[in-house]
């Protein structure tokens, strides 16, 4: 069933037959080869009359309505093309303003792997931005750093923290050092927009000799709208066409909306724009 968005007030909607038979629909009737205009609110008020129309359509006439020079689809158009995008979706700008450099323990500073699972959260998440926000919604990063002779062994933190829109989000990260027993320093990269990191559980470390993590921000920036496929209409940095293009990481991913990575990572000086149509 076709729906028409606008205003309805005086619109007339234009009946076009192009077939050799003439059909009455919508309380007239339309003669071969003829245009017949009728009250769009005499339409939308009666449900049966573009039911009517669709069951003309699926019985082969071949005639189109249109509004405004726009043709109202039917059922049978489905099946040979796509339905053009809503008025109502239009392009999304997001704007980044001097976002910080991406600080690797900006929620908690070093501290050695637990040897007893234990979950961190409150005073426990100590760093400069600790329990509070970052300046953009940004990924989670984990530091691992060993010495000579210590080790990580991999395991799984489980992330739970806010995202732009404010809802509770649970991410689970991979983690663990690439050179056990031997000096390592290795950041593994969350793929979620956070604000605000509420809590971070670590299972037992089992390494006898363990080594210590941070926990952070990085230089993803978590997009205002859902971004389901495709990429930037546009991409600015300090208002000038940037010389490499960003990464975009698409919402079904990058929960809640999916991010933007810039080429030229943030350093707190630089301005980010990116245009792109939400979907």
């Amino acid at each position: 069933m076709g729906t028409v968005t606008q205003t309805i007030t005086g619109q007339l909607a234009t009946i076009t037959n192009r077939d050799s038979r003439g059909f009455g629909a919508c309380g007239t009737y339309v003669h071969p080869g003829t245009v017949k205009p009728v009250k769009l609110s005499k339409i939308l008020g009666n449900a049966k009359y573009m039911d009517e129309l669709n069951g003309l359509i699926k019985a082969g006439y071949k005639l189109s309505v249109a509004v405004d020079g726009c043709n109202l689809l039917f059922d049978n158009d489905i099946n040979y093309m796509d339905a053009t995008l809503p008025a109502s979706i239009r392009a999304t700008r997001d704007i980044w303003t001097n976002p910080a450099t991406a600080d690797p323990n900006a929620f908690k500073t070093a501290f050695t792997a637990p040897a007893v699972a234990t979950t961190y959260s409150g005073s426990d998440l100590n760093g400069a931005t600790g329990q509070g926000r970052v300046d953009f919604a940004r990924n989670v990063t984990i530091r691992g750093i060993t010495g000579l002779g210590e080790a990580l062994t991999e395991k799984s933190v489980v992330l739970i923290g806010e995202d732009i829109e404010g809802v509770l989000r649970t991410e689970t990260m991979t983690v663990s050092t690439g050179n056990q027993g031997a000096s390592d320093d290795t950041t593994y990269q969350g793929v979620y927009a956070f604000k605000r990191l509420v809590s971070a559980y670590f299972p037992a470390e089992a390494a006898g000799s363990p080594g210590d993590y941070e926990i952070g921000f990085g230089n993803k920036l978590g997009l205002s709208r859902p971004l389901s496929q495709g990429g930037p209409l546009a991409e600015f940095m300090d208002n000038a066409i940037p010389g490499g293009g960003g990464t975009f990481v698409v919402s079904g991913t990058g929960l809640p909306n999916g991010t933007y990575t810039p080429n030229t990572a943030p350093n707190g000086a630089h301005d980010y724009i990116v245009v792109y149509t939400p979907n």
